[in-house]
């Protein structure tokens, strides 16, 4: 199992903070006919099995084999190669700051034809097919050893998309002649900062994603004669330092994904820079 897992320092909590549900679904009223709202389907393999065709996969009398969730298939009938995603609505991480946490369950086939390979997307494009071409923030093969279909809940730390709207996009890919792929409760959960909080560290960023340079809106609670701003890489490598600043050139980092950090010692504000 791979797991990449964005871990930062975050902003400073302050006993306004509180933890908060920032995006919840079960599923549970979901059918082909009432599908989640605001999911997106793609069948990128054109197939014509995708997720959303079924929310549950039925036993020899019909019933529910399965929790209701996200169902996708890697064989029916005959067996199937799947490259199928399922995208989340966009969640509004604004206002959230803290720790950051992405949770679901999974579950697959009881029985031994249960490795079932996906990845989680977390991303800030809507595009499905550019954000794939990004680092997954997880990915595995899931493999129960008793092969009884247990349900495991996953979390994985995203407080590296505070302060932005982001969609969670699951794929289901790599994968051949097994059965099928359950998700569900997919949640995300946030500390959200107090309204003076908020104001203080807030800062803008734009264009993200950058080209060659890319320019800063500090509110007005920054020092700019004291504030700093870092980019570091995915494995935490300081890769560029700059004092405030009317741009700040990264024309000669490798496209990627990056952590911008802007403190001033009294505020500090993370956000994910890409560089294309």
């Amino acid at each position: 199992m791979k797991k990449i897992l964005f871990s930062l320092l975050a902003v400073a909590a302050f006993s306004a903070n509180a933890q908060t549900v920032v995006y919840s679904e079960d599923f549970n009223n979901a059918s082909e006919d009432n599908p989640p709202a605001g999911w997106a389907f793609e069948d990128m393999d054109g197939d014509g099995f995708n997720f959303g065709d079924m929310y549950y996969v039925p036993n020899s009398l019909g019933e529910p084999s399965t929790p209701v969730s996200l169902i996708s298939r890697s064989w029916q009938v005959a067996p199937l190669t799947p490259n199928n995603t399922a995208t989340s609505p966009l969640i509004d991480l604004t206002n959230a700051s803290g720790t950051i946490t992405l949770e679901w369950k999974v579950t697959a086939a009881a029985a031994s034809w249960d490795m079932e390979n996906y990845s989680v997307y977390v991303h800030t494009v809507e595009d499905v097919y550019e954000a794939i071409f990004e680092e997954p923030v997880f990915s595995e093969t899931y493999n129960d050893p008793a092969n009884a279909g247990t349900q495991y809940t996953r979390t994985v730390d995203i407080s590296s998309f505070a302060g932005q709207n982001i969609f969670v996009t699951f794929r289901h890919h790599d994968v051949t002649d097994m059965d099928y792929l359950s998700l569900d409760d997919v949640t995300v959960k946030a500390e959200t900062l107090g309204l003076a909080n908020m104001n203080a560290s807030k800062v803008s960023v734009y264009p993200n994603p950058v080209k060659d340079e890319f320019k800063l809106n500090l509110s007005a609670a920054y020092n700019s004669a004291k504030t700093q701003v870092t980019v570091t890489d995915l494995t935490g490598k300081k890769v560029k330092t700059f004092a405030a600043g009317e741009t700040y050139n990264v024309s000669d980092l490798a496209k990627g994904v990056y952590i911008l950090t802007v403190t001033d010692g009294a505020n500090q504000f993370t956000q994910k820079l890409i560089k294309k």
